[in-house]
């Protein structure tokens, strides 16, 4: 495919991301306030992002295989309607039961449209450029993450949160319409015909499908290494904030997110342009052993400011550069007509790496105080130890 074919795909696709990871991002960290503001209790405004990300994990089991089937365009123009529909749910949002399904709604456009949109960027990129155009992609959402709950929680400030959901729902609007006027990307190539038999039921269709997969020790490889960064994300998103304030008072914790940030600004279109030219298990164990690092030296910050500011940079980087490279890891070791089924696989690693993290780490730090570094060095240990074994598996493959 040309380069301006490619572009005709990947710009609405772009803006299309980019709205629904500014709505998913703002979501996640409105909604529980609003839970607040309902008179929910703390509990329950946690759970239901608990819930949320379950669905979601649950629904990619589906989704992952129709696209491979149908293609990925018709899913994801499913997935953002999901997204149209569960805010104006919102809007009309009062109490738990009403925010809750609302959340599942939402949860359908979180399986549908995540990995299928990384598919379709793999799918219409060249073989020897994928990681540049992943790399570009993860750029797009990570911008989400600087200005989306910002601008929300200032609209939130001037008018309500109900005002904010229905802005929200015209983002996901306008997303769908860019979606529609995105051309359909190529079909998956039909497997050999001189293989096994067709599958004759639902049930031996599904093992047919997962089989392959389920047998691909690379992309599993790449699940546990997506999986323990996760955890490690999750941490700092969870925990971090406290952990600062108990050793900085007077400083504005937000700003180590801001840092964390652009790191993954830099770190996404540099980890794809440096897997287009080394070993992507090379890079992905250099990425993790970084990021390792940029965990535990959070030990540093009662030192000064300085380390904290350092750590945020490495953390943002690095997590940017693992799953850049772990998504062109995934498309290299799978097959084309298998890829979004392999890409719900790594972005359930993800949110269950996130999701655990929550409520591990918080059981950990009841123990051992928000003001412990114990956490941040034993999980920066761990992504260390795992990025040390991808290295000696790739050296020895």
């Amino acid at each position: 495919m040309t380069s301006p074919r490619i572009w005709r795909t990947l710009l609405p696709l772009f803006v299309a991301a980019f709205l629904a990871f500014s709505y998913n991002n703002i979501f996640m960290t409105v909604t529980p306030l609003f839970a607040l503001s309902c008179s929910l209790s703390m509990i329950e405004a946690g759970a239901q992002t608990t819930i949320f990300l379950a669905v979601a994990v649950i629904l990619r089991f589906a989704f992952g295989p129709v696209a491979d089937r149908i293609g990925t365009k018709p899913v994801m123009l499913t997935g953002m309607a999901a997204f149209v529909a569960g805010a104006v749910v919102f809007v009309g949002a009062s109490d738990y039961a009403s925010i809750i399904i609302a959340r599942c709604i939402q949860a359908v456009g979180l399986a549908a449209f995540w990995s299928c949109a990384t598919a379709t960027v793999c799918d219409v990129s060249p073989v020897d450029k994928q990681g540049w155009y992943l790399g570009l992609y993860r750029l797009v959402t990570s911008a989400s993450l600087l200005i989306g709950p910002v601008l929300a929680f200032e609209l939130i400030e001037h008018t309500d949160y109900r005002t904010c959901f229905f802005v929200l729902g015209a983002c996901a609007l306008c997303a769908l319409c860019a979606l529609v006027l995105m051309p359909k990307p190529p079909a998956p190539a039909a497997p050999a015909a001189a293989t096994a038999p067709s599958p004759t039921t639902p049930a031996t269709a599904r093992h047919a499908h997962f089989a392959p997969l389920l047998q691909n020790k690379v992309l599993w490889l790449v699940v546990v290494c997506t999986f323990c960064a996760a955890m490690g994300y999750g941490l700092i998103f969870s925990f971090a904030a406290t952990y600062i304030d108990a050793h900085f008072a007077a400083l504005n914790s937000g700003l180590y997110f801001t840092v964390l940030g652009i790191g993954g600004l830099v770190g996404n279109p540099l980890a794809g342009w440096i897997s287009d030219r080394i070993s992507q298990k090379t890079e992905l164990s250099i990425w993790l052993v970084c990021m390792g690092l940029g965990l535990g030296s959070l030990c540093l910050v009662p030192l000064g400011v300085a380390a904290l500011y350092a750590s945020g940079v490495l953390v943002g980087l690095s997590y940017a550069g693992v799953i850049t490279s772990a998504q062109s890891l995934t498309s290299s070791c799978t097959l084309q007509q298998h890829r979004a089924t392999a890409f719900a696989f790594q972005q359930n690693a993800i949110d269950l790496g996130i999701a655990l993290a929550s409520s591990a780490f918080g059981v950990i730090f009841a123990s051992v105080g928000a003001s412990s570094s114990f956490p941040f060095i034993g999980q920066g240990a761990l992504v260390i130890m795992i990025g040390i074994v991808v290295i000696l598996s790739a050296r020895k493959r």
